[in-house]
């Protein structure tokens, strides 16, 4: 069954994205020289971080530096040991080192953690995590061990501290996943070839040169015979585009127009019209001109019969 991830608040994911941003250069450092393998090592990274997350949702922030070294060292990745490692010529000495003796000597030098937090991140006793570093640094360097291992660590300081801008960005992918719950896997870098950048500037400009060009004014009296100029048609008005028909259809009294009914008013509605708002905009009796067209006009107010035309 498929674990549920659970889901973070706003204050958790910046909470955790900025505890993990404060770790992953030296975290990333840590699981590729522990490994040998760069990509190994971002797999186990990914899993830590996917798994610091779960702890941050279950409210165990107090502890969690060493939690999230404990989670690194325990991934899968790290786990074991690998005959397909390699390590640059400055660090050469850690290929030497046994696996556990290689990781416990790095969460010293890489992750800077104190004799109980690097045994709390092994799950092992301080006094046994003491003598595995000791155990390491007492390897035949055929040289001073003391200017050997000094070395080594301005070397891994070093590492640390000049970190690619594309590997930064690589892990900034990872971390975005992590925090986001995202499903497993490395974001991984595609790098275009050089030409594309150059060649989508051009396109660019070519673009906006042929937009320019459509904007300039073109000279009417040239002589060129493939450009052919034709006066256009006059306009016609609006009405001619409908016929008597069409025009009766769509007019806005064309119940009125159609009642047989009225027929005796149909040509002076306009003036029946007027001379209703006129009566309806009069506070005093207004004597009726036409009655008996009043009558056949239904809502409009009669005026006294009897008074003088």
């Amino acid at each position: 069954m498929t674990e549920q991830i659970p889901s973070l608040t706003p204050p958790q994911s910046a909470e955790l994205n900025a505890f993990l941003r404060g770790l992953e250069r030296r975290a990333a450092v840590f699981a590729e020289l522990a490994c040998g393998d760069a990509s190994r090592g971002d797999d186990a990274l990914a899993a830590a971080m996917r798994a610091s997350r779960n702890a941050f949702a279950r409210d165990s922030q107090a502890r969690a530096g060493a939690l999230f070294w404990s989670l690194l060292v325990a991934a899968p990745p790290l786990r074991a040991a690998s005959d397909a490692g390699h390590w640059p010529p400055s660090l050469a000495g850690l290929a030497a080192l046994g696996h556990g003796a290689r990781t416990a000597l790095l969460l010293r030098l890489v992750a800077g953690l104190d004799d109980d937090e690097a045994a709390a991140a092994l799950r092992v006793a301080p006094g046994t995590f003491k003598r595995a570093v000791q155990h390491a640094v007492a390897m035949p360097v055929g040289g001073p061990r003391a200017a050997f291992w000094q070395e080594i660590a301005r070397a891994v300081e070093h590492r640390i501290q000049h970190v690619p801008p594309e590997r930064l960005v690589q892990l900034a992918a990872i971390r975005e996943r992590a925090v986001n719950g995202r499903p497993a896997g490395v974001a991984r870098i595609v790098r275009r070839p050089r030409w594309v950048r150059p060649a989508a500037g051009a396109g660019v400009l070519l673009c906006a040169v042929a937009l320019t060009a459509t904007f300039l004014r073109h000279d009417s009296s040239t002589s060129d015979p493939r450009i052919a100029v034709a006066a256009l048609p006059a306009a016609a008005t609006p009405v001619d585009t409908f016929d008597a028909d069409t025009e009766l259809l769509t007019h806005r009294d064309f119940e009125e127009l159609a009642d047989t009914r009225n027929a005796a008013v149909v040509h002076e509605l306009d003036f029946y019209a007027w001379y209703a708002a006129q009566l309806a905009n009069s506070r005093s009796a207004t004597p009726m001109l036409l009655p008996d067209a009043a009558n056949q006009l239904p809502g409009v107010p009669t005026g006294d019969p009897h008074a003088p035309r």
